[in-house]
Formats: C-alpha cells, structure tokens, sequence
C-alpha cells in the first residue's frame, strides 16, 4: 500500500493535481490549482484526465495484491468548470475547500461511475476535443437515465490502445 500512496503522490506532481477535499467516501481533485499550473483550461482537463486514467490502471495494479479482499471500489467522475475555494478551519487545522456546481456535477458523475471507470460530462468531453490518445464512449441511454446528473449526458474515457 505504501509503494501506491507513493505512486499516487508522482502522479499528482506529474499532472499538476491537488487534492482539495475528501466528502464521505470521495475525493476532489483539482488540476490547475497550484501558482505555477497553467492557465489552459485544456491542458487543465488533459492533466485531469491523465490523473484519473493513471489512478486508475495504478489501483487495478495493486487490486489482487492488497484491495480485493476489502472490497474496495475506486471510480472517477470528470468535469470542467469554475470553482469557490478557500481556506476553513483557520484557527485549528486549516485546509483548503472547493465548492460549487462544478464540484456538485464531478461528484455526481463520481456517484454514477462503475469500479475502475472515469465517467465525464459532456462539457469535458468537448474540452478535451479530438485528443487521439483518449476513447470516449457514449454512456448507454439506460444507464443515463437512471441516473440523475446535472450534466446533460456522461461519456466513458478511457486511453486509446491504438495511439501511440
């Protein structure tokens, strides 16, 4: 377990990701958070999506291993948009806290996700335009309507074995 927490800390320098929050059973990601990150709300979305594929395959890496028995259950939900944040808890133990419809919907789309999976809304979708390394999958119209987004349709990424 040590060796992914490990990989999970690169993985957050490598694709410019701060982890702003932990809700109940999730956490917030934010890519693009940090001074020197950069102002491209697409590079933003790739490093986010990046992150969430890695996280992703590193988890599957260590599932037999360590996880499996717990029955442990990580699944992504991806979106773009504006955020609130700042500082709480000042006095005691301060940390930093992001909110607002844009968390709201990657939190939905999270909700809705299956083990394994990234689940991303259709503005993310648009953000990351005809990047050739990604997938992306209509979600199936059953699968859509039992759930309740607050995005108008949700998508599965995943990378493009055929991009090199």
């Amino acid at each position: 377990m040590s060796l992914w927490l490990s990989d999970h800390d690169g993985l957050l320098t490598k694709y410019n990701i701060s982890k702003a929050d932990s809700a109940g059973h999730a956490s917030i990601y934010v890519a693009g958070l940090s001074a020197g990150g950069s102002s491209s709300s697409a590079t933003n979305g790739e490093d986010a999506a990046d992150f969430a594929l890695s996280f992703m395959e590193g988890y599957q890496n260590i599932l037999p291993d360590f996880l499996e028995e717990k029955k442990v259950r990580w699944q992504a939900g991806l979106h773009i948009g504006s955020v609130t944040g700042g500082l709480v808890n000042v006095s005691k133990v301060p940390r930093f806290y992001v909110l607002g419809e844009t968390v709201r919907t990657a939190f939905e789309l999270h909700s809705s996700s299956l083990p394994t999976r990234v689940r991303i809304s259709d503005i993310f979708k648009n953000q990351l335009g005809f990047i050739q390394k990604y997938r992306i999958e209509a979600a199936m119209k059953a699968e859509e309507e039992s759930q309740e987004t607050s995005a108008t349709s949700a998508f599965w990424l995943s990378r493009n074995d055929s991009f090199h």
